[in-house]
C-alpha cells in the first residue's frame, strides 16, 4: 500500500460535480497518517487509522474495505465504488461502473483493465492471468478481471457480501462470495493509466504475487475440497493400492517384500487418506460456516 496524500486532490478534482446523490464515492485510500486532504459533497473519504508492524500480514486492504462496507451500511448510498489510490484509474468514468447498478441490471460492475493492454508491463499481465484463473476455481466466475480495484457495488451487495482474508486475496474472496450469493456481476471497460509519475506499490512484485496467490490456493482449497484435495486423495489412494498388491504378488512369488515397491505403496497410501480426511474435514468446516 502507498500513502496516497499527493493522488488525492487530482482524484477529487476530477470527480464530475453533477454526480446525483444515490451514488457515495468513497475512495479505497487508508494509510496511517494520511490526513482527510479533502471533504466534497458527493464524495466521502475514510480516513482510518491502520498500524504497520514489520513481519505482519498486510491488513490495509481488508481494514479499509471492512471500514468502506460498514459505513455504507449505515449510510443512505445505493452505489458505493472503490477506485485505488496510485492515479491509475479516471474517476470521471465512474459513471460507466454505476450506471448498470442504478438501472439495475448488476449488483457489482468491475472495471475491466485488459481491453486496452498495450501499456500493462508483461510481469502484471501474466501474474493478473494466473490469479485470474486460480480465483475462477473457486466459484464459477465468469470473470475476465477479477484483480481490478476499481468497482462499484449496490446496497444490496454490500449487505450480502462477507469476506475474512486480510490480504490482497480480499478482492477475489469478494467477488466469489458474491457469486455464491447469486449477486450478478458484471465488468466495463475502463481506462489504466500506468505511466503516472508515481510509484504505484511499494511491494516487490514477486513477493506480493505469491502471497496473493497463497491466498488465493488457501481459499480454493476452504470453497472445494472436495475437488481439489478429495478427488486427487482417492486416485492416491488408488494407486496406492494397486502398488500395495504389486508388493504382494511379488512376495507371494518371491518370498521377499520389494523394497522400493513396497515403500511406494505406503507413501500413495499415506498420502491418500491424508488428502481425503483433510478434504472431508474442511468441507464440515465450510457446511457449518455456509449454515451460520
Amino acid at each position: 500500500m502507498f500513502k496516497t496524500d499527493d493522488n488525492l486532490p487530482p482524484y477529487c478534482a476530477g470527480n464530475p460535480p453533477a454526480r446525483n446523490s444515490v451514488s457515495d464515492i468513497i475512495s479505497e485510500l487508508k494509510v496511517e497518517n494520511t490526513p482527510p486532504i479533502w471533504y466534497g459533497l458527493y464524495i466521502s473519504v475514510l480516513s482510518s487509522k491502520i498500524k504497520f508492524s514489520s513481519g505482519l500480514p498486510p491488513l490495509t486492504i481488508r481494514a479499509a474495505l471492512k471500514s468502506l462496507f460498514d459505513y455504507a451500511n449505515h449510510s443512505n448510498a445505493d452505489v458505493i465504488v472503490t477506485i485505488d489510490g496510485d492515479g491509475q484509474f479516471l474517476p470521471e468514468e465512474i459513471p460507466k461502473l454505476t450506471k448498470d447498478i442504478e438501472d439495475g441490471k448488476s449488483d457489482i460492475v468491475i472495471g475491466y483493465r485488459f481491453e486496452t493492454e498495450k501499456d500493462m508491463p508483461a510481469y502484471r499481465k501474466f501474474g493478473n492471468k494466473i490469479l485470474d484463473e486460480v480465483s475462477k476455481k473457486a466459484a464459477n466466475l465468469n470473470l475476465r478481471d477479477t484483480q481490478s480495484g476499481f468497482r462499484a457495488y449496490s446496497k444490496q451487495a454490500i449487505k450480502k457480501i462477507y469476506f475474512r482474508n486480510d490480504g490482497f486475496a480480499a478482492d477475489s474472496e469478494i467477488l466469489i462470495d458474491a457469486s455464491e450469493k447469486n449477486l450478478s456481476i458484471s465488468e466495463h471497460n475502463v481506462t489504466v493509466l500506468y505511466n503516472t509519475g508515481n510509484k504505484t506499490s511499494t511491494k516487490n512484485p514477486v513477493s506480493h504475487g505469491s502471497g496473493v496467490l497463497i491466498s488465493l490456493f488457501e481459499l480454493v482449497l476452504m470453497k472445494r475440497p472436495l475437488t481439489f484435495l478429495g478427488i486427487p486423495g482417492l486416485i492416491t489412494l488408488v494407486v496406492g493400492i494397486i502398488t500395495s498388491t504389486i508388493s504382494l504378488m511379488l512376495f507371494n512369488q518371491t518370498g521377499h517384500f520389494s523394497v522400493p515397491t513396497t515403500l511406494v505403496s505406503v507413501v500413495f497410501l499415506t498420502v491418500g487418506i491424508m488428502l481425503i480426511l483433510v478434504s472431508g474435514i474442511l468441507f464440515s468446516i465450510n457446511r457449518t460456516i455456509q449454515s451460520r
